[in-house]
């Protein structure tokens, strides 16, 4: 016979055995009056309203994927990151945020007053903002670029191939990749600078709402809705047709938000990184080799490799 804890085994137990059967059909009778179920697979209501606050999901307004971590901004304004903190990555301040972005191994935010805070490796002063007001930032390999709230550009760090030498001019977007940059300009046109080896800095003609640096290629979102692409082709296949409204060039893989809140992901998928799951989502960002999403419910999803959590969010 299985006993509810409201009744010590040992008081049941003294009784003789017709008062234990009457103490028994009281017991079962109070049960629901206590919010208590009378076996072990039925616990109380109250245990249930406790599980599911407890198991609710963090929401989030926006995420990005650096090499093995992430970081979010929660709707509450507070930042989250998760994966690889080996130099500290993952450890954002405290405080109000607007906007987030990961690095390889240093992340940056723009804060609710507009100024820049970084965190993590800071070598070459990557992770050393300067003064000033922004809109949005960008963290790269070994280097970071912001727009600043006048439309023009600043970055800092590591300055092997002039990745931290914009040019003039104002910007909507700036992208930091891996020693090289580009941004969006208000006519629309993309403006990449830094290492060309591969030709990633060198843009096609044309008018973009957004764009993404990365490894050795970058892609952009046209006016139009399609996307395009030039570069070093170490993301295996070609971009998709159709109409899209955001594009993120991980390390060896894509992926890009449609207009109709899907997401389509190519290149390389060993760890299934170019695997998304279904479902509406408003944001996409690929990392190393895994990606995150935020679905329209404000929910992160993330998959790929997992090998540091980079793919278990909050």
């Amino acid at each position: 016979m299985h006993l509810h804890p409201v009744c010590p085994k040992s008081v049941f137990e003294s009784l003789p055995g017709a008062a234990q059967g009457l103490l028994f059909l009281a017991m079962v009778s109070a049960l629901p009056l206590l919010g208590c179920g009378a076996g072990e697979g039925s616990p109380s209501p109250l245990i249930h309203r406790n599980l599911s606050l407890a198991s609710e999901p963090t929401l989030f307004t926006g995420v990005n994927a650096g090499s093995s971590n992430n970081c979010g901004v929660k709707t509450d304004g507070t930042l989250a990151c998760w994966g690889d903190d080996s130099e500290g990555q993952s450890s954002p301040p405290t405080g109000g945020f607007t906007q987030i972005s990961a690095g390889n191994y240093h992340g940056c935010g723009v804060d609710t007053a507009g100024a820049v805070s970084c965190w993590g490796n800071n070598d070459g002063g990557r992770a050393t903002p300067p003064t000033g007001s922004f809109t949005q930032v960008s963290a790269g390999t070994a280097h970071t670029c912001g727009v600043k709230t006048d439309g023009t550009l600043a970055c800092w760090g590591i300055n092997s191939y002039g990745e931290t030498s914009p040019p003039a001019g104002t910007f909507t977007q700036v992208s930091a990749g891996m020693q090289y940059s580009c941004g969006v300009k208000t006519n629309g046109t993309v403006a990449c600078w830094g290492l060309n080896f591969g030709r990633q800095a060198s843009p096609p003609a044309g008018s973009f709402t957004q764009v993404s640096a990365s490894y050795g290629s970058t892609c952009g979102v046209k006016t139009d809705g399609t996307l395009a692409c030039w570069g070093f082709k170490h993301v295996p296949g070609s971009p998709p047709t159709g109409t899209f409204t955001q594009v993120s060039v991980g390390t060896y893989h894509t992926c890009a938000l449609r207009q109709d809140g899907t997401l389509s992901c190519w290149g390389a998928n060993d760890q299934g990184q170019a695997t998304p799951p279904a479902g509406l989502f408003t944001q996409v960002s690929a990392g190393g080799f895994h990606t995150c999403g935020l679905r329209q419910d404000g929910t992160v999803e993330c998959w790929g490799s997992n090998f540091a959590g980079q793919t278990t969010p909050p």
